[in-house]
């Protein structure tokens, strides 16, 4: 089974986080795993924890499950070298499935994806093959 978790960029200082994503008050948080607890109050129930981080809902990416080559995770957004000289590629998923923006239907063997970086620090890295 997949492990659901996602990243998102901090509005407070732009730097990366990972954990559950949560909605509050039309506002998106990420909080690391496992270091909340729940608590139900007249009626309501809470999450409680300090390590709620503030995200832009714009720069959000699942992780997909898959690692690339160096054992980093690979998260939507992310761009990718397949290894097969076609360009780079981003992913994606599309109706619940891990998807590249590429022409390329099948990858044999994930020992060749690299992360290259990701759309929304690094858009220059976006080509066609």
């Amino acid at each position: 089974m997949r492990e659901i978790k996602f990243r998102g960029k901090r509005i407070y200082n732009g730097e990366w986080v990972e954990g559950s994503l949560c909605q509050g008050e039309n506002r998106i948080f990420i909080v690391y795993d496992n270091d909340f607890t729940v608590s139900t109050i007249y009626g309501e129930t809470n999450l409680i924890s300090d390590r709620f981080f503030e995200v832009d809902p714009d720069m959000i990416g699942q992780y997909t499950g898959l690692k690339d080559k160096h054992g980093t995770e690979i998260y939507e957004g992310d761009i990718i070298d397949c290894g097969f000289g076609d360009g780079n590629t981003v992913v994606y998923f599309d109706e619940k499935t891990c998807q590249f923006t590429t022409e390329q239907r099948w990858l044999w063997g994930y020992d060749k994806i690299e992360v290259l970086g990701n759309i929304y620090d690094n858009p220059e890295l976006i080509k066609e093959g």
